[in-house]
């Protein structure tokens, strides 16, 4: 019944996208025939064809780096999902449905934190601090969440770990795409994407071999948060990249 509910829709709307979403400015109702015209032009300027060189961004620095620190951010909620309801059922003698509900706090942080984050970033121009220390932020919470037990602390920590996970979530894309070509950008966001739903795969092994090796969820807790500190360092390094690249961008206006 799970796998329905959470299958059902998403085949519904993909359904409801074909005929929703337009395939050319043209067909965009929402947009002015100057806007249509303005959009087809810089359209067939910057059209390019995929050619087989196009595939050496995969090699590109920003694209290994971005699908690493996609992965983490991904890798940070997958462990957040597998993990916490165990640890609510070992620490308390919630029923099942009891559980859901504390266990969906963090979520409810994340939707906030990816809308909110996200507008501030684009409202004030910057992308790394964005990213790197709602981050820190959630891995601060989630060891306090971790340390403080059952009761409202903690239940106020995984909403706080929650909105650091959107934050950084929110505004992960405005990182790389400012590092693309228009030409790299059908290669590398798929190979970013990718790489990053990877996290869906590998962290719920690592999460089962940490609790057994640790013998609790000290192993999952510090797995999920270095995982997170991962990020804010690798957010660093394409914050050096981005400065390395800027010089040569000025150069070419």
């Amino acid at each position: 019944f799970m796998y329905l509910a959470e299958a059902l829709p998403t085949v519904l709307l993909g359904l409801l996208a074909l005929f929703y979403f337009p395939d050319t400015p043209s067909r965009a109702r929402w947009l002015s025939q100057r806007e249509k015209d303005w959009l087809a032009t810089h359209a067939a300027r910057s059209a390019v064809t995929l050619q087989a060189n196009d595939w050496r961004v995969l090699r590109a620095p920003y694209v290994i780096l971005s699908g690493l620190l996609w992965f983490c951010l991904l890798s940070g909620s997958y462990g957040v999902i597998f993990w916490l309801p165990q640890v609510i059922a070992s620490l308390t003698t919630l029923t099942s449905f009891e559980i859901g509900l504390v266990g969906a706090l963090p979520w409810i942080g994340l939707a906030v934190g990816i809308y909110a984050n996200a507008m501030h970033s684009d409202r004030s121009g910057e992308r790394f601090w964005h990213v790197a220390l709602p981050a820190m932020l959630a891995a601060l919470a989630l060891v306090v969440a971790w340390q403080a037990g059952p009761g409202a602390l903690a239940a106020l920590t995984l909403v706080v770990a929650g909105l650091g996970l959107g934050g950084a979530q929110g505004a992960f894309w405005a990182i790389p795409t400012q590092l693309m070509k228009p030409s790299e950008m059908g290669v590398a966001v798929v190979a970013i994407n990718i790489l990053g739903s990877a996290g869906g795969a590998v962290m719920p092994t690592l999460m089962g071999i940490a609790r057994e090796k640790s013998g609790g969820f000290a192993g999952p807790t510090w797995l999920v948060v270095g995982v997170l500190l991962c990020a804010a360092v690798l957010v660093a390094a394409l914050g050096q990249l981005h400065r390395a690249q800027r010089p040569v961008s000025i150069s070419r206006t």
